[in-house]
């Protein structure tokens, strides 16, 4: 029950000697879940900064990564409004719809998945402006 809180560790071979090191401790914490998803569009070439809302998100600041779709893992940005994942630059043809998932910062461990997508969109061209 309640938040994340740290208990000492005991490591034993042969359950009757326990090798104690005050230094060793392990932190409970509840999984992350997405509630809300912002700035859900954005270009091929990356860079929009998808935040992600939700709860559990304050593991702390370097504790995250996202992944849009299949694409390389990106640090994500801690906030107290929520997750800011910036979009990697699209693999690919646009238009492109992927998932948004955050991870741990090494990538190892899924924590949560975006319930909407992520929708990459052709980069916009400005051909000519008038007047001039």
């Amino acid at each position: 029950k309640g938040g994340p809180r740290a208990v000492n560790v005991g490591i034993s071979i042969n359950e009757v000697q326990y090798l104690a090191h005050s230094e060793s401790s392990f932190e409970y914490r509840r999984h992350p879940v997405i509630t809300d998803t912002e700035n859900r569009f954005g270009g091929a070439g990356g860079g929009t900064v998808v935040l992600l809302k939700g709860l559990s998100l304050d593991w702390g600041a370097d504790q995250y990564s996202c992944q849009f779709g299949d694409l390389p893992h990106y640090p994500a940005i801690y906030s107290e409004d929520g997750l800011a994942c910036p979009s990697p630059p699209l693999e690919g043809d646009a238009p492109a719809d992927v998932t948004v998932t955050l991870f741990t910062a090494d990538g190892l461990q899924r924590l949560a998945t975006s319930n909407l997508p992520f929708v990459y969109s052709q980069e916009i061209q400005v051909l000519s402006l008038t007047p001039d």
